[in-house]
């Protein structure tokens, strides 16, 4: 039998660190039929609390978005949600969300982008908690583009 004494028996590799991981490659071709099939109008939703909300990197960034179809997919719509806490770093007017409007427009997509939705920010409550309540949610929301 072969012994590699550099070989690691005991650890894999994360798999996001090889190209060929087999979770790698089932998700980035689950990701490519996924998008290449979509149509009607589709929803991206980006955390607008952390830097690179659109990463291009990412399976979303480097493999969904190359394969939608301008010629199916009515509109894309972009929803930027920060965390109720904050911080806010990204929006639909700053940040890497447009540099994703840039990508679309130049591929010929429809879009709109919508900063903090309502319905979107009550899903991260939990009502026990004092940022929930009802005047709080009320002042979150008034002051989503601060």
């Amino acid at each position: 039998m072969f012994f590699d004494p550099d070989f690691d028996f005991g650890a894999c590799p994360e798999w996001s660190a090889c190209e060929n991981h087999p979770v790698f490659s089932l998700w980035r071709q689950a990701s490519q039929n996924f998008a290449e099939t979509a149509c009607g109008n589709i929803t991206v939703l980006l955390n607008g609390s952390i830097s690179n909300a659109f990463n291009r990197t990412s399976l979303f960034g480097s493999v969904e978005l190359d394969s939608l179809h301008p010629q199916r997919v009515h509109y894309v719509n972009i929803h930027v949600v920060a965390s109720l806490k904050g911080p806010r770093i990204e929006s639909c007017s700053r940040g890497s969300v447009l540099d994703l409007i840039n990508i679309l427009q130049n591929r010929g997509f429809r879009w709109t982008c919508k900063d903090n939705d309502q319905m979107l920010m009550m899903l991260q409550c939990d009502q026990s908690q004092a940022s929930c309540s009802v005047t709080n949610l009320k002042s979150v929301l008034l002051n989503q583009h601060t």
